[in-house]
């Protein structure tokens, strides 16, 4: 059985995502001993909250939502297809769950690396779904930041290596 998300429950997908990203960064940053990479962590946390506040934005401008997906009643199982065909959210992670106290900074790193390439992924599902050319610019910023927090984390977990 094929289920059908609309705009809305797309954008709240979205905000949880980043939300959910922000409050792992912030709670490795707890558990982390180097202060480097607690600065760090707390850095991409500040970017996932960025992230958040711009599709909470579109999210309470009824015109901002018609203009990223089109008339609301536009089909979109191409991007339900496209998140299950990804496996963007798989049940067996949850990285914010598998943060612990003896946790290292390279756990860390890779529980990261895993999460944000799923972000990836779903942002990249939904720019394809997304006819607003100005919107799916945005759509693209975030991709590239995410992309960018990828760099992030690969430069730290190669500094912990050498």
């Amino acid at each position: 059985m094929q289920n059908e998300f609309n705009p809305e429950e797309i954008l709240e997908i979205a905000c949880n995502l980043e939300r959910n990203g922000a409050e792992f960064y912030r709670r490795a940053a707890e558990l982390v001993s180097s202060p480097e990479a607690e600065k760090m962590l707390n850095t991409l946390a500040a970017m996932e909250d960025e992230h958040e506040g711009f599709f909470e934005s579109v999210r309470s401008d009824p015109s901002t939502l018609v203009g990223l997906f089109g008339e609301p009643e536009r089909e979109l199982s191409s991007f339900l297809k496209a998140i299950t065909d990804n496996n963007v959210f798989p049940k067996e992670i949850d990285p914010l769950g598998q943060l612990h106290e003896d946790i290292t900074v390279k756990e860390v790193i890779e529980l990261a690396l895993d999460a944000e390439k799923s972000a990836i992924e779903f942002y990249k599902s939904l720019r394809e779904v997304t006819p607003s050319r100005s919107d799916e610019g945005k759509l693209d910023r975030i991709i590239q930041e995410e992309l960018d927090h990828v760099r992030i984390l690969k430069d730290q977990l190669r500094a912990k290596d050498s």
